[in-house]
């Protein structure tokens, strides 16, 4: 099917979906948290962002289990349009496969053997799913409810088209972030946990279930899941500094929001530039020190900095600078 689409494409389609598929990825999702949580809403941009990061972490941890190939590292007719070339070795024992046969145990055993970066599922259709479904039940938007499988079946076109996924990737990824999504309607809508996640009474260090289970998820499965290499180590970094951050300023009380127009795109733009100053500094700092600079731990502590100066140092200079009202 890959090799069928790109067939029949274009430069004109092939810019369009690069496009579409940079949506997926996570400075987009950055940006987009960022602009719910400092120019609409704070609590709403905070749920946002634990959906769309518990996503991806799902996925992740689905592709290390299943560990399967790309379409463009499988086949030598399918190009990896994403980069603009292809990147695998190719077997001739996938010609004349359909597309709804498995892939042979030879190719995968041999993808295995070489390592990569695994296809099944699609983190980019998972995501999009959690995040597009998740505004619409936010804001409880039933144009965006309706619109989100539009923008899935989008993001699916895309990665088969640029050579990234193969079909049953982009319904896998589908799958996980509509599990996702009915998952964070139980916990937030029909437990509560959207009150209870911002109750300074369950965050505080107290041997109570509700405290114990808030820091278990929000500190120590990340870090554990980094450790024995489950999760990249820059989102589990994201993960952390996030929720410390979250965690320091719903002890010390959430914005309401609200304001006009000129201090909602203030507060967004001072939370973008602390997340952009740490990130350059930090690769600043990289490429001073050479490879001593590198490896998982300074790729977990650079997510971290970066995500915790973007919330609470976004939050802290808005306060400052009186761009925020009262407080909740």
């Amino acid at each position: 099917m890959n090799a069928a689409l790109q067939a029949h494409g274009s430069p004109f389609l092939t810019f369009v979906l690069r496009a579409v598929t940079v949506t997926g990825y996570e400075q987009f999702f950055v940006a987009l948290v960022l602009i719910v949580m400092f120019g609409i809403n704070f609590r709403k941009g905070a749920i946002l962002f634990q959906l769309i990061i518990w996503t991806a972490v799902a996925t992740e941890l689905c592709k290390e289990i299943a560990n399967l190939p790309r379409p463009f590292w499988v086949s030598p007719e399918v190009q990896d349009l994403e980069v603009g070339t292809a990147s695998g070795p190719g077997f001739d024992v996938m010609k004349g496969q359909g597309f709804l046969q498995t892939l042979p145990p030879e190719v995968v055993a041999a993808f295995r053997a070489q390592g990569g970066s695994p296809g099944f599922p699609s983190g980019h259709v998972a995501s999009a799913a959690a995040c597009w479904g998740g505004l619409g039940l936010l804001f409880d938007n039933r144009a965006l409810r309706w619109a989100t499988p539009f923008i899935v079946a989008v993001m699916a076109f895309s990665r088969m088209y640029l050579g990234r996924h193969f079909l049953a990737d982009v319904l896998g990824g589908a799958l996980v972030g509509s599990a996702a999504l009915i998952i964070a309607y139980t916990v937030f809508r029909r437990l509560n946990f959207d009150k209870k996640m911002f109750d300074p009474e369950n965050l505080i260090h107290a041997w109570r279930l509700p405290n114990l289970l808030f820091y278990s998820l929000q500190f120590l499965m990340p870090v554990i899941l980094v450790l024995v290499t489950l999760l990249p180590p820059q989102l589990g970094g994201y993960m952390v500094g996030a929720n410390f951050a979250l965690l320091l300023s719903s002890l010390r009380g959430l914005p309401e929001g609200g304001d006009g127009a000129l201090r909602r795109t203030a507060r967004v733009c001072l939370a973008g530039l602390c997340f952009v100053l740490v990130a350059l500094a930090l690769s600043m700092s990289t490429q001073a020190l050479g490879p001593a600079g590198g490896g998982p731990t300074a790729s977990f502590l650079g997510g971290l900095l970066c995500s915790f100066a973007a919330i609470w140092g976004g939050l802290t200079l808005s306060r400052e600078l009186g761009l925020y009202g009262k407080t909740a």
